[in-house]
């Protein structure tokens, strides 16, 4: 599939490394723009900063989101702010 989705915005959970950010750079590649959401504040950075050098808008939010008392509720309020959410891919470990 060669379509491509400039306005479109995709959340990635786990997305600072591993199979989340592979979410990410897959994302990427079909033009997504991209929030990351991960609890590991440098990696998530480095992350983002790499999907900007391939040309797309990467935004961070820090969030626990295994911890869903925590994180749902500003997590929520997050994704409401973005209005227009084409595509979350949920990526962390389950203990």
């Amino acid at each position: 599939n060669t379509k491509k989705h400039t306005d479109a915005v995709a959340v990635v959970t786990g997305g600072a490394r591993g199979v989340g950010f592979g979410c990410a750079m897959a994302l990427a590649a079909k033009s997504f723009n991209l929030t990351l959401v991960d609890i590991l504040e440098e990696e998530a950075n480095e992350a983002a900063g790499k999907l900007r050098t391939i040309g797309v808008q990467a935004e961070l939010f820090i969030a626990d989101v295994s911890d869903f008392k925590k994180s749902s509720r500003s997590f929520g309020e997050y994704v409401t702010a973005l209005r227009n959410v084409d595509c979350v891919s949920g990526v962390f470990p389950i203990d």
